[in-house]
């Protein structure tokens, strides 16, 4: 006896026959199914021509009783190239489902649909997954499982993880990272956005971040921030940001790496470093690291034939001013003579505290008269700005240009040796090394 859902069916195959090339494009076109055939490098149009319009034929042949329901060469062919293809059955049955909804729909769009035809059409499809499913009943158990394994993995995830709404930006999941590391329930963050947990970003700061998302210019976004925690701690994070379609509706997804341990052991390295190389009073180079850097601007200016020169100075009469005033003032008297020494300087040049009350600069670029000129340029400042406590304070100045890209101990004995001779002059003077005058 023929089933009265195949008499519909039959009644309506001249319809069906006519567009069934229009229902295969529907269906191959699909959005999700093309995106499942492109994830396994299945060729779309292979797709069509091998298998989807083979299905669709068999579905005419059961309709015109040339086939019987189930029992399909054709079917099972099109599981085995799935199989090959590692899809899984929840992705075979997304395919199947939107062959369906293909008919369903050019039916509509014919205006030829009735329940009648509908349901006649879910009968169809039903009979003839039904053994399928049946007999992947373990696969499908299997999917499930994977399903609830990548659930509990998202949620244990030791990264946090929060989804929220493209157009509210409010919260609609965080996984159990999220909640300890912030200290805030699942019910608060329904009530919370991004901005909350963000103390640096304002809201249109925020809005400008994620525009290249909104816009489909990127799709993931990666930065570094400082997140808030409920108790009003801090912690650095690393974060992923991009737009995901679930159930027809874009939200964001973020999955979030805590990287303060990172980010102090930077700090930290960059400590040990700060200390190894620069003075702890003045904050300027140390002696070792300025030799480091002279070595270095020598190897550049021998290169490329450019002038390098440096300037040695020190306090006049600064055991003076720590016997009268202290060291305590002499230390003060240090950081304002190296500060204002700094603010003299291009951003090229090098200054370090050479030791004690002496200090030394080394000029790129500069030859003896340019570091003549920077060297009475500091000396004029220092003897025309009084020092708190202590008033005028004056400083000696030797100059030398390195010649023939000599070694530090040698360009620094001929700028001692001219400093020496500006303390022998009457102090608070430039002098420069006769080597090259």
């Amino acid at each position: 006896m023929i089933q009265p859902e195949i008499v519909v069916l039959y009644e309506h195959l001249n319809s069906i026959e006519t567009f069934k090339h229009s229902i295969i494009t529907k269906w191959v076109n699909n959005t999700e199914v093309s995106q499942v055939l492109s994830s396994k490098d299945i060729d779309i149009n292979e797709f069509r021509e091998h298998y989807a319009r083979n299905v669709m034929e068999y579905f005419i042949d059961v309709i015109k009783g040339k086939q019987q329901i189930g029992n399909c060469p054709t079917i099972n062919n099109l599981l085995l190239f799935f199989e090959a293809k590692n899809i899984t059955v929840s992705e075979l049955y997304l395919i199947c489902i939107h062959f369906r909804e293909s008919m369903i729909n050019e039916m509509i769009r014919q205006n030829l649909f009735t329940e009648t035809l509908h349901s006649a059409i879910c009968y169809l499809f039903n009979a003839n997954f039904k053994g399928v499913l049946q007999m992947h009943t373990d696969t499908i158990m299997k999917a499930r499982e994977e399903k609830n394994e990548f659930q509990n993995l998202i949620e244990n995830s030791l990264n946090e993880i929060y989804i929220f709404d493209k157009e509210s930006l409010r919260f609609s999941y965080v996984n159990r990272g999220a909640l300890l590391n912030s200290g805030y329930t699942a019910a608060e963050f329904k009530q919370m956005t991004p901005l909350e947990i963000k103390p640096y970003y304002t809201k249109e700061q925020f809005q400008e971040l994620i525009t290249p998302l909104l816009q489909y210019e990127q799709e993931q976004i990666v930065f570094e921030t400082v997140h808030e925690r409920k108790d009003g701690s801090s912690y650095h994070v690393d974060i992923r940001l991009q737009l995901m379609n679930f159930g027809g509706r874009e939200s964001f997804v973020a999955i979030i790496n805590d990287i303060t341990k990172r980010v102090q052991a930077i700090k930290e390295k960059e400590s040990y470093y700060q200390m190894a190389t620069h003075d702890y009073l003045t904050n300027s180079n140390n002696r070792q690291n300025f030799d480091t850097l002279f070595h270095s601007e020598s190897k550049r200016a021998q290169r490329y034939n450019h002038p390098l020169s440096i300037i040695l100075f020190d306090i006049d009469d600064f055991k003076r001013i720590n016997d009268t005033y202290g060291h305590d003032v002499g230390d003060t008297v240090l950081v304002n003579i190296s500060n204002r020494t700094k603010l003299c300087l291009r951003n090229s040049d090098i200054f370090a505290r050479w030791g004690g009350e002496e200090f030394i600069i080394l000029l790129p670029h500069a030859d003896l008269n340019l570091a003549i000129l920077k060297a009475e340029e500091i000396r004029t400042i220092f003897d025309s700005e009084p020092i708190d406590k202590v008033g005028r304070v004056t400083c000696s100045f030797g100059v030398a240009q390195v010649s023939d890209y000599e070694d530090l101990n040698q360009v620094f004995k001929d700028a001692d040796d001219a400093l020496y001779g500006a303390k022998e002059s009457g102090k608070n003077r430039v002098n420069a090394s006769i080597k090259l005058l």
